[in-house]
């Protein structure tokens, strides 16, 4: 807070956007929602003014996220929309990585799978191109994920494999653990009854 009100005595509506969206982050894990809101409606019109789109687009996705913890999933899209835009042409290329992240997690939430894997796809290629391993295994997830509700069982094999072989690389366990069991449900529906206990017993084990 202290920042943004330096900044704004100084007028530099961008240094005070910054400011505003980590007061905005801080709000938001103390659960202050309301003052959260109304600290990223002020930093998103700053950054807005000020041209900066980064700012503008990390804002909204931090909206997105607000909103979606108190349940208003239509808002929560809707922000989460707005930031991918923002944050397209970026050069915070991990910034639109999690906002496509985001958006599809969203679309989840309102059982629209095939707006949610096609903005997971979209972080695939983004996180892929940008190097960033462990935001790609994510993704990965998630789309294989997406696809298995879609009835897409070769596309939900693909990205599922894809995110087990980078978490290995990482030496996630805790990611490889997610992931056998989502292969598990997938081995499921292919009828591959005997993989899919012994997926079930890796992850138990």
């Amino acid at each position: 807070q202290t920042a943004a009100q330096v900044a704004h005595s100084l007028n530099h509506p961008g240094e005070q956007a910054w400011a505003l969206l980590a007061v905005t982050g801080c709000q938001l894990r103390l659960y202050q929602y309301r003052q959260a809101l109304d600290s990223a409606d002020i930093a998103r019109q700053l950054a807005l003014n000020a041209k900066d789109d980064d700012i503008a687009g990390a804002v909204a996705n931090n909206k997105a996220t607000i909103y979606s913890q108190v349940g208003d999933n239509l808002s929560a899209a809707d922000a989460a929309k707005e930031s991918v835009s923002l944050l397209r042409h970026s050069s915070r290329r991990d910034h639109l990585a999690m906002a496509l992240l985001n958006y599809g997690n969203i679309e989840a939430h309102l059982e629209h799978m095939r707006e949610s894997a096609d903005a997971f796809q979209q972080a695939v290629s983004v996180a892929n191109n940008a190097g960033f391993s462990e935001t790609e295994a994510e993704a990965q997830t998630h789309l294989g994920d997406s696809l298995l509700d879609l009835g897409d069982l070769a596309g939900a094999d693909k990205a599922l494999h894809a995110a087990r072989r980078l978490c290995e690389r990482l030496r996630d366990d805790h990611g490889l653990g997610l992931i056998d069991a989502d292969l598990a449900e997938l081995n499921y529906h292919q009828k591959a009854y005997a993989q899919a206990l012994k997926r079930l017993n890796q992850v138990v084990d």
